[in-house]
């Protein structure tokens, strides 16, 4: 990290499950893909040799 005031390059994200009283926050849905684009990443990753 830079000693110099927004010279750094760094940023930390906690996503970590929230105890209750941790937050007040309303969380949203789940994130879930489509099939569609489950089947364009398989395709991908095997023609990455992954």
């Amino acid at each position: 990290a830079s000693p110099v005031s927004g010279l750094g390059s760094k940023m930390g994200i906690d996503a970590t499950n929230k105890w209750p009283g941790e937050t007040s926050r309303e969380w949203g849905r789940t994130i879930t893909m489509s099939d569609e684009t489950k089947a364009r990443v398989d395709r991908i990753w095997q023609e990455l040799g992954l």
